[in-house]
């Protein structure tokens, strides 16, 4: 048991990087969307998950 709790231990603080990298291209990504369409990065994100949930359904 303790080896699986070091090892989850030793990999969160990769984890957090990976996620801190992901969060920061995908905002890269949104704000360069935002911005080729005239919107906010708010309604581009609104428009993004609105096209994702579309592609979701039609993939069903």
């Amino acid at each position: 048991m303790t080896n699986i709790q070091t090892s989850k231990k030793a990999t969160q603080p990769r984890d957090e990087l990976l996620k801190a990298r992901v969060s920061r291209a995908f905002k890269q990504r949104l704000q360069a969307a935002a911005d080729s369409q005239g919107k906010t990065p708010s309604e581009a994100m609104r428009q993004a998950l609105v096209e994702w949930m579309s592609r979701v359904q039609q993939a069903a």
